[in-house]
């Protein structure tokens, strides 16, 4: 795929460094790819709702015929999806056509998220409103004729909001049933490996970054290399209360090497553990991991959504500024995650010469920290979660 602007996500250096054959691709998304425009059409629009994800099983059909010439093994395919893309392999993993099509699925800062073929023929119809098209309309015509901007410009105004579609047919169930904890029969015969970055949407550079654009001013709480640590202990106070004590101490137990004003950004990944958790209740295998190392970039941030990409791909040189300062401890990390997924890919295992990873097991629940120095910890954080979340 052509598509992603931003290089950190070019595979190139993960292939060669690496004995994987890396495959990225295009498809329709958004309202191009899930829009469900099926009541207004005929069987042909019966996918409407779905477009994505058919585009995705096409390109894994196309590895099936193809990858052989590539050096690669059609009988070993891994998907690897980091947030809205870990929607996506989540949902391909519960697809029958996608049966045989791949063996393992790497779920990175996301996963399942699906709605109703009910609800998102709603969201079409508030579309057709704002258009102001009838019953009496051939609506399939009206919205072809629209540009891609056009199209999109009317969604937004009409407050469509789209995702992948359970409908009983080409997506016949949820990747977990949240009531009974279990994953659907297609799913359940997947590997997994599932990771979360250690602060996500919350990290510490948070309101330095993005408060001006959004809110229109600075927290330089947040902005921790000049700050004393008088008023690192008064922010790490404010953000904890009354409850300061005993999460510095479930924090220090979990990652020891951190800087304790960590604790306040640190991820509700208990939606992760509820994914790990359905692996578990559906005897499927399932290696858990938080990418905690703490980029350089501004004195230290802890890893953010998406800042991890470039550790799992080994591509952080295409980002050097993120690492300035600290590039040996950034390149072996980087080094001993993408080694793990080249690992995990190959055999389902993500251990390696250098660093065991256990799986995750009802028994014992291990989760992999990669940091300078990289460890496996049985209950990493469910006190601190507790704590900090309440679950």
């Amino acid at each position: 795929g052509s598509s992603i602007e931003l290089a950190v996500y070019d595979g190139a250096n993960f292939a060669t460094t690496t004995d994987c054959v890396f495959v990225s691709v295009n498809m329709r998304l958004n309202y191009l790819g899930l829009l469900d425009v099926s009541a207004y059409g005929d069987e042909a629009f019966k996918n409407s709702g779905n477009l994505s994800l058919t585009d995705m099983v096409l390109s894994l059909e196309w590895v099936q015929d193809n990858i052989e010439i590539f050096g690669g093994d059609k009988a070993n395919v891994t998907l690897y999806g980091q947030s809205g893309g870990s929607t996506k392999v989540t949902s391909l993993a519960s697809l029958p056509v996608a049966e045989g099509l791949f063996n393992r699925v790497a779920m990175i800062s996301g996963g399942y998220t699906a709605t109703t073929a009910a609800d998102q023929q709603a969201e079409t119809a508030k579309l057709v409103e704002h258009l102001g098209l009838t019953a009496q309309d051939d609506i399939i015509t009206a919205l072809r004729a629209l540009s891609f901007e056009e199209l999109y410009t009317a969604c937004k105004a009409a407050g469509v909001n789209v995702m992948p579609q359970i409908d009983g047919d080409y997506y016949p169930s949820p990747w977990y049933d949240t009531e009974t904890g279990k994953m659907n029969e297609y799913a359940a015969k997947r590997e997994y490996l599932i990771s979360s970055a250690f602060s996500e949407m919350g990290f510490s550079g948070q309101k330095l970054a993005l408060d001006e654009r959004f809110h229109g001013e600075i927290d330089m709480n947040y902005y921790r290399p000049d700050m004393t640590e008088e008023q690192k202990a008064e922010a790490i106070t404010a953000a904890l209360g009354d409850k300061e004590a005993a999460v510095l101490a479930a924090f220090a137990e979990a990652y020891p090497s951190h800087d304790p004003m960590d604790a306040a950004f640190y991820s509700n990944r208990t939606w992760v553990l509820d994914k790990v958790q359905a692996c578990i209740n559906s005897d499927a295998t399932v290696y858990s991991a938080v990418v905690g190392y703490t980029l350089p970039l501004f004195g230290g941030m802890t890893m953010w959504h998406s800042g991890d990409i470039g550790f799992w791909f080994n591509s952080m040189d295409q980002v050097a500024y993120q690492i300035k300062g600290d590039e040996d401890n950034a390149h072996a990390v980087a080094k001993a995650m993408s080694s793990a997924l080249a690992a995990f890919a190959a055999t389902g295992d993500p251990s390696t010469e250098s660093l065991k990873w256990s799986p995750y097991t009802a028994q014992d629940p291990v989760t992999m920290v990669f940091d300078v120095e990289s460890y496996e910890k049985t209950n990493l954080d469910t006190e601190l979660l507790t704590l900090l979340y309440g679950k």
